[in-house]
């Protein structure tokens, strides 16, 4: 019996090593840039290739954000937000997607402080 379950888990070693390698030389070249337009909304632009089998590519960019707003009285409020962005892509025909996602504060539910947005930071 021992002969026999050490073959079978060598031959488990070669299989995952063998699809770790495999996955490896599949993955696709994804770039992205990010900015924080006027409005304070976080964008991300992004660009991935090798996606030509595949009909549509759904994209999600959550994150944690902290928003401070001037209550106009000297006083000031911070308000923690979880937004999140979805989008459906369909690959060009060379098999890219580029594409855009926008977090906008503003549609995260606001402050109901009535105050002003002064600053954000977004992480994770």
């Amino acid at each position: 019996m021992k002969p026999t379950l050490g073959r079978a888990v060598a031959a488990l070693c070669v299989l995952v090593l063998s699809a770790g390698i495999s996955v490896a030389g599949a993955s696709t070249k994804f770039a992205s840039t990010q900015a924080i337009d006027a409005t304070r909304s976080l964008v991300v632009s992004f660009e991935e290739g090798s996606q030509k089998r595949f009909d549509a590519v759904d994209y999600r960019l959550d994150a944690t954000a902290i928003a401070v707003w001037d209550l106009g009285n000297g006083q000031s409020t911070g308000v923690l937000y979880q937004p999140r962005a979805t989008v459906t892509l369909a690959p060009d025909p060379k098999g890219r997607v580029t594409g855009t996602l926008t977090l906008d504060i503003s549609q995260s539910g606001g402050c109901s402080c009535g105050g002003t947005l002064q600053h954000v930071e977004y992480t994770d």
